[in-house]
């Protein structure tokens, strides 16, 4: 049965799931269609099959501006599942991204944070697609879950239509500001030891020679060596009002 009620049992969380309408200015040069989606950032619903997630009701709480499950399966006829659709020429963005963007830390790239000195070198691909099979939203399932449900809540209520599973692979390093001052500092070393090295501090014919001491590997030459490259991923869903859904069908 579906039940249209804030979820408490529900195979997606035990509490319930949000989802963030984000749209930022920035420089980081992010499609305005990647911006616009709502994103899913709940580890429970991120674990689980994403072809579950489109025929589903979410309610939009406007405290938070976000959204949660209303529904405890999908609304599709014949309990059919999502279609998956692999995505080709998926890259959305290839760059840095620093402590002081206005993404950094946000649902667009699954709440990864550059700390204060630190890049995020990352790369963003949309991956695979699901979505609800053409014609087959059960728009009769779907009147008859929301019949006690008054107009104004109703307005609150939005069918997801297909959800996308986009990878982020990323590393963290040092900025490149931070990485000139420890090579500045190491060149000032070097240079100072190049000065004593050639001192000559013996009228009595003794010469001083001094060992260079090895260069020290820069944040940003441990980075590489040391840090692998990571990879979250993050989920965002396409969504339509329920009210839209009941009149384009109630015209046919």
């Amino acid at each position: 049965m579906v039940v249209l009620a804030a979820v408490t049992c529900c195979s997606f969380s035990s509490t319930h799931v949000k989802t963030r309408h984000l749209v930022n200015s920035d420089t980081i040069n992010l499609p305005e269609s990647y911006r616009n989606r709502h994103f899913i950032n709940d580890a429970q619903v991120l674990s689980q099959d994403p072809a579950s997630i489109p025929g589903n009701i979410v309610r939009y709480d406007p405290a938070t501006s976000g959204y949660e499950f209303a529904t405890l399966t999908a609304i599709i006829k014949g309990n059919k599942t999502a279609v998956a659709q692999p995505i080709a020429n998926g890259l959305i963005y290839k760059g840095e991204i620093s402590s002081s963007s206005d993404i950094n830390g946000s649902d667009q790239i699954a709440n990864l944070k550059a700390e204060k000195g630190q890049v995020l070198d990352m790369e963003i691909d949309d991956y695979e697609s699901y979505a609800v099979p053409d014609g087959q939203i059960d728009t009769g399932a779907i009147r008859n879950a929301v019949q006690s449900v008054s107009a104004d809540d109703r307005k609150k209520l939005f069918y997801i239509t297909s959800a996308m599973v986009t990878l982020i692979n990323y590393k963290i390093r040092p900025e490149d500001n931070i990485v000139d001052k420890v090579r500045q500092k190491a060149d000032k070393v070097n240079k100072k030891l190049d000065e004593l090295s050639k001192n000559d501090t013996a009228k009595k014919g003794v010469y001083l020679q001094l060992k260079k001491q090895p260069k020290t590997k820069s944040p940003a030459e441990l980075s590489s060596s040391a840090t692998k490259l990571l990879r979250e991923k993050t989920l965002s869903i396409q969504i339509v009002p329920v009210d839209d859904i009941i009149q384009a069908a109630a015209k046919k």
